[in-house]
């Protein structure tokens, strides 16, 4: 059976008898990954932007670039090009012409970038369905901290620390604590904080676009779950290198109160450190801080390149294929972790040597090779 994306999450929003047609509906299927349904009023606002004629990519990012008031993560109706200033464009800009060309024309088909004064998160996607269920289009939101020419901003070692809880959620500062562990993406740009948002948060259309994590033999009811189905991965899809043969999947949209855990990941035992690694969604449940060093160390015996890889199957792909892709251009990167004596406790330049995560690398080389990828719905 042939189960593409479109048909699982068009399921999953579109016509919903739980829901509400003339309000717009989000649901989050990654960490930084959102699927909505647009009510007729601002799926007309969403498609206005894809409408909109340019000759250039910097024209059409200068059309679709908007800043968004809210604390929420997606699509927001108020969103104003009005403050958008002519530094933040040139940021915009600055990466894409250091993308890699696939991801070029990924950004470039963007219908709407939304940049966040008040959001948590420093980057997300949301993939847009219409209220005819079909696709609108996909859009990105960034931190506005994320596009300063000066960016001095430590949300990424910030985040890190959270697993321990050496920081706070909600502090407006984000800034890390002297124990680390602190992150550095050494990548040779001019926004190298921006660039690397911009190519994970691509990497997550590109898996949407061409169904990297959502490609299925089969889908059976789940007894007792009214919302979930159990689905079984096509043989060697990406997900099957690490995450094991089949996955829960949303076949309806659940009401807000719905209680559900995914279930733990085949490799909780083997990497019960990597298991633990919580980042935004802690609670409470955090590593002790001295066992830093040996949590690092497991991701070095892991099939997964960064921590953040663990978080879900789609995050494994967006900072796998980050990863490789740039290691083909021109500007690799090397993404290092150091503890509070600044000694490196990891960095991928040693563990993409490692035999443990060579066939992950190889699965991306034969994808990314494809002539047939997918950079638009």
């Amino acid at each position: 059976m042939k189960t593409l994306v479109l048909a699982i999450i068009t399921s999953l929003l579109a016509g919903c008898s739980v829901s509400d047609s003339s309000k717009s509906q989000k649901f989050r299927i990654s960490h930084d990954v959102y699927v909505e349904n647009l009510s007729p009023n601002d799926s007309d606002q969403f498609s206005s932007f894809e409408k909109t004629p340019y000759s250039t990519c910097e024209q059409h990012l200068q059309k679709i670039t908007c800043i968004s008031e809210t604390d929420q993560l997606g699509f927001d109706s108020k969103c104003s090009s009005k403050n958008v200033t002519p530094a933040m464009l040139e940021s915009l800009n600055l990466v894409y012409l250091e993308l890699p060309d696939f991801h070029k024309k990924v950004f470039c088909h963007l219908n709407r970038i939304q940049i966040h004064p008040k959001i948590y998160s420093i980057g997300y996607v949301s993939v847009i369905i219409g209220p005819d269920g079909d696709y609108s289009g996909g859009m990105m939101g960034l931190k506005i901290e994320m596009l300063e020419a000066d960016n001095n901003n430590q949300s990424m070692s910030w985040k890190e620390q959270l697993n321990f809880g050496l920081t706070d959620l909600n502090d407006p500062k984000r800034q890390p604590t002297p124990q680390g562990p602190f992150v550095e993406e050494i990548v040779s740009s001019t926004r190298p904080k921006l660039f690397a948002v911009v190519v994970h948060e691509m990497n997550h259309l590109i898996d949407i676009f061409n169904d990297v994590n959502r490609s299925f033999d089969s889908c059976d009811p789940i007894e007792g779950q009214e919302f979930l189905a159990r689905c079984q991965y096509t043989a060697d899809s990406f997900p099957t290198l690490s995450w094991g043969d089949e996955t829960q999947i949303f076949t309806d949209m659940p009401p807000e109160d719905y209680q559900f855990s995914y279930p733990a990941p085949i490799w909780v035992d083997k990497y019960p450190l990597l298991s633990r690694l919580c980042y935004y969604w802690c609670d409470g449940k955090v590593i002790s801080p001295s066992l830093i060093s040996q949590t690092y160390q497991q991701l070095y015996e892991s099939p997964f390149l960064t921590g953040y890889s663990t978080s879900s199957e789609m995050e494994d792909f967006a900072e796998s294929a980050m990863i490789w892709v740039l290691s083909q251009s021109d500007r690799p990167m090397n993404y290092v972790l150091t503890d509070g004596n600044k000694r490196v406790i990891y960095e991928t330049d040693v563990h993409v040597q490692n035999k443990v995560v060579q066939a992950k690398l190889n699965w991306l080389k034969n994808f990314f090779n494809r002539n047939n990828l997918k950079y638009k719905f």
